[in-house]
């Protein structure tokens, strides 16, 4: 029997007796350290390696302009008789795999990191021809033109078009590789236009709403879109919902619904599908809040609890459809949960529909719910520390509770037990975690996480309030439309962050404030970053929306934000930090001395709108986005709703034709400053 020490070799066996497990050699060397830390000079290659790469090597134009500066080419086109084919079966076979490395290039030598040779030639070797080698000649492009597809014999003598609109990295490298005799400045004009010009509206795109009797024109109030079909909800004055497909192949188009139901008895304010599409959540007039089923467009909960007219109702995400949260002008927010126990006691109720479903035996059980929790004058502080600040000796500085109305409210995407909501009294934005108890029967004032800091503007001019908000596609973003016209956005990490003195700018002063408490107005954060303004927006109520187009994976839509406004028109802005954070733009735009870029008491405001005209004729209020084709719907007093669909040469046609022959009739197109923008 073979003794242990018989399995390794001589020279490890006295150091193996006293242990039987296997000791394996070191995994770092000394060796192996020295190669590993030394710099190796990409200058330097070894000629050794003779590999079929080498062919690749020696064509590439750092090889070429070496080669052309040693005259061993005297000026001669290359051919591919002097690049040197060696297959790898020739020559020693190395044991171990070689590995791709950036030296197996010639690159040229380096003579400090931190100076980097330019290897694109000056405007100087552009204009001598001898000082570069002819790599384009006929004779090599012949040679090329039997290896290469015979696509690439297309691209002989062909001109290289600057495009009208480029970005900074793309202005840049046209400039490298620009073939005039002198290397010009890059073309840093963005224009905005690219992304909302072309949107237009036909005739057919268009619907006069009526109420159930058909005889008189009703009002529509909200809309809202499925997230998994091109359907989109219209909520009407008389508690109609009806549903529109906005597709552009439909046959019966934009024109007609195709279903109708009226599960309310007042105006339908707001609307908000569930995730799935399978829940359409309503907030009415009437002071509840319905949730209805649409396979069968029956009402399975009923939430009651406000006593006044309800702005707003959201699904919360991740919530199975569950958990829900409206918010009134009684100033109040309530939080829903349908998995809860219902209400014992139910009060009176006057919407005759429910009436009639609950007496139909066939019908799914109706449930009428209560909040699970409740924030009492959720924006009152705001507006009484308004009044005694300005007021002190007023009646309005005792005003009662419940007179500040909450427009508005959303769910954070990344955080979904994080709400925002915002009110009639002021710009500020209150941020609310869902898991807390805001209930107190000595009716105390509910502390907030944290709240946003008014504009700089309003410390001088009265304070303006919000009428809607939206969130960017990642969530990193909040637009808020302002009464004082303008659309403000904010950060939502600086406002989950609360108060930060190292972002402020008085962090150095002496001595340093005294540390916030948790919540409540010592808890604020930063203000807005950058607002949105155009002189065909314009708030004149609190009915006027945001809507955000999401941007779709493929890249064939951008983020687009859609503003309703009094001017009868819908107002379209880019969101892309290309208009608002490049200091290139910025910069050419003031030495342009556009109004694309200003700036308000330190705060910078953007006005690279672009007007949809023409398809309205009163204000213009709620907006929606459609999720499959990138398609916008717009509702109006003059009883209309509108879709209104992306199509540049349609858009063009509009713009261009003006008013002969009736073209325009009935239409809707984007208007821009200059028509002729597009043009080649």
């Amino acid at each position: 029997m073979d003794s242990p020490g018989d399995l390794f070799s001589p020279s490890e066996n006295d150091e193996t007796r006293s242990s039987n497990k296997l000791k394996k050699p070191p995994t770092v060397t000394p060796r192996r350290f020295r190669r590993f830390f030394t710099p190796r000079p990409s200058h330097k290659t070894s000629d050794a390696v003779k590999t079929s790469r080498r062919a690749l090597r020696d064509i590439t134009g750092p090889a070429l302009n070496r080669k052309a500066q040693d005259g061993a080419q005297d000026g001669q086109p290359l051919s591919l008789e002097d690049v040197e084919f060696t297959s790898e079966t020739q020559g020693h076979h190395s044991s171990k795999r070689r590995k791709l490395s950036l030296s197996s290039v010639d690159l040229p030598l380096q003579s400090s990191p931190l100076r980097r040779v330019s290897y694109f030639p000056s405007s100087s070797q552009e204009d001598d021809a001898t000082t570069r080698p002819n790599i384009q000649s006929d004779s090599q492009f012949n040679e090329l033109s039997t290896i290469l597809p015979s696509s690439a014999s297309t691209l002989s003598g062909m001109k290289i078009k600057p495009l009208r609109s480029l970005g900074t990295s793309a202005g840049l490298l046209t400039s490298r590789i620009h073939t005039g005799p002198a290397r010009q400045r890059p073309d840093v004009r963005v224009r905005h236009e690219t992304e909302t010009a072309a949107f237009y509206s036909a005739p057919k795109d268009t619907h006069l709403c009526y109420d159930n009797t058909s005889t008189h024109c009703t009002m529509p109030f909200s809309t809202a879109s499925c997230n998994t079909n091109s359907l989109i909800a219209l909520g009407c004055e008389d508690g109609g919902i009806k549903l529109f497909d906005s597709a552009r192949e439909d046959r019966v188009g934009f024109s007609e619904p195709f279903l109708s139901f009226y599960p309310h008895d007042n105006a339908v304010l707001d609307l908000e599908f569930s995730d799935d599409d399978a829940y359409l959540a309503t907030a009415s007039g009437d002071q509840t809040s319905l949730v209805i089923d649409m396979q069968t467009q029956r009402t399975i909960a009923c939430l009651m609890g406000h006593t006044a007219s309800l702005k707003q109702v959201k699904f919360q995400p991740g919530s199975n459809n569950k958990v829900l949260a409206t918010c009134g002008r009684d100033g109040n927010i309530h939080i829903w949960d349908l998995r809860c126990h219902e209400s014992g006691q139910v009060s009176h109720i006057m919407n005759r529909h429910l009436l009639d479903q609950l007496e139909q035996s066939e019908s799914p059980r109706l449930r009428f719910q209560s909040p699970v929790n409740k924030i009492r004058d959720a924006h009152f502080a705001n507006q009484l520390s308004r009044a005694v600040t300005l007021y002190p000796n007023s009646k309005r500085s005792h005003q009662s509770r419940g007179e500040v109305s909450v427009t508005s409210l959303c769910f954070l995407p990344s955080r979904p037990h994080l709400f925002i909501s915002a009110s009639e009294s002021d710009a500020t934005i209150k941020l609310w975690d869902l898991r807390a108890s805001y209930q107190s029967r000595t009716r105390h004032q509910p502390l907030p996480l944290s709240t946003t800091r008014s504009p700089p503007h309003h410390t001088n001019l009265r304070p303006y309030g919000i009428t809607s908000t939206a969130l960017s596609s990642c969530g990193s973003l909040l637009y808020a439309a302002c009464r004082d016209h303008n659309i403000y956005a904010y950060s939502t990490s600086h406002l989950v962050l609360g108060s930060s003195p190292d972002l402020l700018s008085h962090q150095h002063q002496h001595p340093p404030p005294p540390p916030p408490r948790f919540g409540g107005p010592d808890s604020e954060s930063l203000g807005p970053l950058y607002a949105f303004r155009h002189p065909n927006f314009k708030i004149s109520t609190f009915y006027i929306k945001l809507a955000l187009r999401r941007p779709t994976a493929c890249g064939s839509t951008t983020e687009l934000l859609a503003a309703g406004s009094g001017d009868n028109c819908a107002v379209l802005f880019p969101t892309s930090e290309r208009y608002t954070r490049d200091p290139l733009l910025r910069r050419a735009a003031i030495e342009r001395g556009t109004k694309n870029y200003q700036y308000e008491d330190g705060l910078p405001i953007y006005t690279h709108g672009t007007p949809l005209v023409g398809g309205h004729t009163k204000e213009v209020t709620a907006l929606s986005w459609n999720r499959t084709e990138g398609n916008l719907v717009s509702v109006s007093d003059d009883f209309h709703a509108r879709c209104w669909r992306e199509d540049a040469e349609g858009a063009r046609e509009l713009r261009k034709v003006g008013e002969k022959e009736g073209r325009r009739w009935r239409c809707g197109w984007a208007e821009v400053e200059d028509a002729d923008w597009d043009e080649e």
